[in-house]
């Protein structure tokens, strides 16, 4: 009777271990209309991404570990200490690229033989998938595809995509587009490679078609514009209609990063190139700018609270209220897993 139980025993002990491992492994899929994040945020590094009511970030306190907080940047946890950047999330999973070359200190992970490449963690910080095991950069999450510039010592960098369960890896394009600014079904990149003329690509049958000639740069697609850096301009803010018809430029100065708020209202950028440099906000119905702080910066990142922009060849981030224009330092916490 005794060897009897303890059999049934084993075997349940066995069978729950067979299925903790079957949900551990299984691929959830998303909607085919999730977007990992915004176009801008993606632009400025992906160094911030907001999604179902949190923030994932990369702590530039904790050699850019991967955390999470509220949307009041509040309640930080830590979820992986490898170095995140192009972070997106959606659905079951965040998806990120680590870099940890950039890294001061081992992440401690026994298991982390690859220091670079793109990785897929659930949003409890668990269960992590190696999608790409080579250098990346800008890289996006649509649907259930990751698109990303893909490398290697013999070819360069050309355009891939993968699925988020690792499958269906395909070359899309030979050209090393950056795959930021999703809309519907269409994926709006700048050229790379012989212009820069704006195209759309669709992610259906991954055929591309040009939209506008002209000397363009990071494009980002609203619902009824396309706003990108005119390089015929000087770099200035340029836009479009969406069907790629009516060129309006924003302003003369030169820009080097710029951001727009989840509410398309506002769009946020960096003036640079000369003696006047300074952080601005353009109200985007009357055109109309005003200065936010006077100086260098970058990686600008919008979320449903804040702006969050980062000092010049720094690690200090600031935070900038949507609701009244206010500035503070962001200093987030260090902790353990």
């Amino acid at each position: 009777m005794k060897r009897a139980i303890t059999i049934i025993i084993l075997i349940l002990i066995i069978g729950s271990i067979g299925v903790i491992s079957h949900f551990s492994q299984k691929t959830y899929f998303n909607d085919e209309t999730a977007i990992g994040n915004t176009a801008g945020n993606l632009l400025n590094g992906g160094i911030f991404c907001e999604d179902s009511n949190l923030i994932y970030f990369s702590n530039p306190n904790d050699d850019g570990a991967l955390y999470s907080m509220d949307l009041n940047c509040k309640n930080f946890k830590k979820l992986h200490s490898d170095n995140a950047s192009y972070i997106n999330a959606a659905g079951k999973y965040i998806v990120y690229v680590r870099d940890n070359h950039n890294r001061n200190k081992a992440t401690g992970d026994f298991f982390n033989f690859n220091s670079v490449g793109i990785y897929r963690i659930d949003k409890k910080g668990k269960h992590i998938k190696m999608l790409y095991n080579n250098p990346a950069k800008l890289t996006s999450l649509k649907g259930n595809y990751i698109y990303y510039q893909h490398y290697n010592a013999d070819d360069g960098l050309k355009f891939y995509r993968v699925r988020i369960d690792g499958k269906e890896e395909k070359k899309l394009s030979d050209e090393a587009i950056i795959p930021a600014s999703f809309s519907g079904n269409f994926l709006y990149y700048n050229g790379q490679k012989n212009n820069h003329n704006i195209y759309t690509m669709d992610t259906n049958s991954t055929s591309s078609n040009l939209l506008y000639e002209g000397n363009c740069y990071t494009p980002i697609a609203t619902d009824k514009y396309i706003y990108f850096l005119s390089l015929s301009n000087n770099y200035a803010l340029a836009r479009i209609n969406k069907d790629g018809s009516n060129l309006k430029i924003l302003g003369k100065e030169r820009v080097s990063f710029f951001n727009i708020s989840n509410s398309g209202k506002y769009l946020y950028y960096q003036v640079d190139g000369g003696n006047n440099n300074r952080l601005c906000k353009l109200n985007l119905e009357t055109l109309k700018s005003k200065t936010l702080l006077e100086g260098d910066y970058n990686n600008i990142h919008v979320t449903s609270n804040y702006v969050f922009f980062q000092e010049f060849d720094s690690k200090k981030i600031y935070r900038l209220s949507v609701n009244n224009d206010s500035i503070s330092t962001f200093n987030p916490p260090v902790l353990e897993n």
